[in-house]
């Protein structure tokens, strides 16, 4: 299966998934609660989760039922964890998007000790349909090139968890970012940048490490869009620790590796985001922004500081929560979101928020939170897409 019949697989499994599941916790000595309950028009969830896998396969992911008995998909290693991630990336980082596929694939049951198997199992899970299980975590940013990167020294086998993001706000306009590529002990990092110099890309030293840039890009990424042997084009610019056992693509790969340094504060030390984490557990993806992401402000609708959009849980939970400078603006952002969920062109079917699923929009101090269920986290990701996004402001 190539990458063409493997992203048409995902939107046809998208189309097929049932958006019924478990509800949500409700919401417990909230100071302030708002509560929907209506039946989801399965139609309107498919088109939303159709929509947003085909534009952004990158970031999909999968699943259901965690088994934590089962072996985990790489060998080498153990589940990352968004605490690990927000450990190697700055203190300053304002907008940030974190996939643990090894996680998603613990809990869905996907286990393989090669990565052809590994290969084989998410082409398969990828055509299934409704019954492999509601999306989550599983995919990452090189997940559609699974079957090509076979035999490559590094490939989506060997990834643990993946980060990327950016010191710009979302609503900036900018291309400065960073990817980070947790890998299990057992990959030959070494390897794979002996490979994209072979490809064309030339090596420095950054900060003791090999540093790997294309200086032409065009005369390294083939017309298939692929670096030498099938290494997607992406990572044209690549820093490698491994003593760390991870990699960084990007532009700002040097303020990673301070971090790795002890040079400069982590995400983690600082508490950038332990405020709109607190209480949330099992975080198999996140997208987290410090600094709004501001697109045209819906009459009522307060600017939070913080906004996330997590899927997590055993049962694969949906929330969506944002953060207000104060607990009276927190108040009134509920009143005002209320009428903006109820007045339609919310996520890609332009629909009031309760034609995707049920949901509960909660308020507790300056933290509003917005709970989803009978859907899936397919349609969650478009719904924080703009315009229409359940957490823009």
């Amino acid at each position: 299966m190539n990458e063409r019949d493997l992203m048409q697989a995902l939107e046809g499994r998208a189309a097929a998934v049932d958006p019924a599941g478990p509800p949500t916790s409700a919401m417990i000595g909230r100071a302030a609660t708002v509560r929907k309950r209506r039946t989801a028009l399965g139609a309107v969830a498919a088109v939303a989760a159709v929509a947003v896998v085909a534009t952004t396969l990158s970031l999909v992911g999968l699943g259901d039922d965690r088994a934590d008995d089962l072996d985990i998909v790489s060998p080498g290693g153990t589940s990352g964890t968004l605490a690990d991630a927000l450990a190697v990336v700055p203190a300053e980082t304002a907008s940030f998007t974190f996939d643990d596929s090894k996680a998603a694939a613990r809990r869905l049951g996907i286990t393989a000790s090669t990565a052809a198997e590994y290969a084989d199992a998410i082409e398969q899970y990828a055509v299934s349909g409704a019954e492999a299980g509601d999306p989550g975590g599983l995919f990452g940013p090189m997940s559609v090139y699974v079957g090509r990167m076979t035999d490559l020294p590094v490939n989506p086998f060997e990834v643990q968890w993946s980060a990327d993001g950016s010191l710009e706000p979302p609503s900036a306009i900018g291309l400065t970012r960073f990817t980070v590529y947790q890998v299990t002990p057992d990959t030959d990092l070494d390897a794979f940048a002996d490979d994209l110099v072979a490809a064309g890309l030339v090596e420095e030293n950054l900060r003791g490490r090999r540093h790997l840039v294309a200086e032409n890009a065009a005369a390294v990424v083939s017309g298939a869009g692929l670096i030498g042997d099938g290494y997607p084009s992406d990572l044209l610019d690549v820093t490698i620790d491994t003593d760390a056992d991870l990699f960084i693509v990007g532009s700002l790969s040097e303020a990673v590796l301070e971090v790795l340094d002890g040079e400069r504060p982590s995400a983690a030390e600082a508490g950038t985001y332990d405020t709109i984490l607190t209480g949330i557990d099992d975080v198999e993806r996140a997208e987290l922004s410090a600094g709004a992401p501001c697109y045209g402000e819906p009459a009522g609708v307060e600017e939070p500081l913080q906004t996330a959009e997590l899927v997590h849980g055993a049962d694969v939970l949906l929330t969506a929560r944002l953060l207000f400078v104060d607990e009276a603006t927190a108040r009134s952002d509920v009143e005002g979101r209320e009428a903006f969920f109820e007045a339609g062109a919310i996520g890609d079917g332009e629909a009031p928020l309760d034609s995707y699923g049920t949901y509960e929009l909660t308020q507790e101090g300056s933290v509003v939170d917005i709970e989803l269920d009978d859907m899936s986290s397919e349609t969650f990701r478009s719904l924080g897409r703009v315009p229409g996004s359940i957490v823009g402001c």
